[in-house]
């Protein structure tokens, strides 16, 4: 499964299922909850989970409801509710759209044109889309300042190798 095309992530309690994975092309049942993949997503980029967590905190202050980079710059996720909450489902950078179930609950659409519910307001999950996309960018923008510094040290070294003959 590539991580890339991962819309959602939530749980789903049925017999061996602890969640099912929505992708672009359709829907995976899998034996590991939600939090279980997020942390296999993370540590195929060579972080844990907590450390991706703990970046963006120090970074970003984001104390609750941290967004994860998956894959830095490229791929996030943002949790629902509390990490710890077995009910919490992963939502990728991808749009989505929400829809007003009952009190309390929502009715998430994603690209692929799967729904499922959660427990979630509408201002709560605008917010955490934000600030997902939020560290997404900064760390584009952080990234390409670094570059652009190593671009910049790399020119002058080149100058001054010159310089010296």
């Amino acid at each position: 499964m590539k991580v890339e095309r991962i819309l959602a992530i939530a749980p789903h309690f049925i017999g061996k299922t602890k969640s099912i994975v929505y992708t672009l092309d359709g829907t995976v049942e899998r034996h590991e909850t939600p939090k279980q993949l997020i942390e296999q997503f993370c540590l195929s980029s060579f972080s844990t989970k907590e450390g991706r967590k703990e970046a963006v905190k120090q970074l970003l202050g984001y104390e609750k409801k941290t967004p994860i980079l998956i894959k830095p710059c490229e791929i996030g996720a943002f949790p629902t509710a509390s990490s710890k909450d077995p009910n919490c489902c992963y939502i990728f950078q991808h749009p989505f759209h929400m829809k007003q179930k009952e009190q309390g609950w929502l009715t998430i659409r994603l690209l692929n044109g799967e729904e499922f519910d959660i427990k979630a307001s509408r201002y709560s999950l605008r917010q955490q889309s934000y600030r997902l996309q939020h560290t997404l960018m900064t760390c584009r923008y952080l990234m390409r300042e670094d570059l652009g510094s190593l671009t910049y040290s790399l020119k002058c070294d080149k100058t001054l190798s010159e310089w010296v003959k």
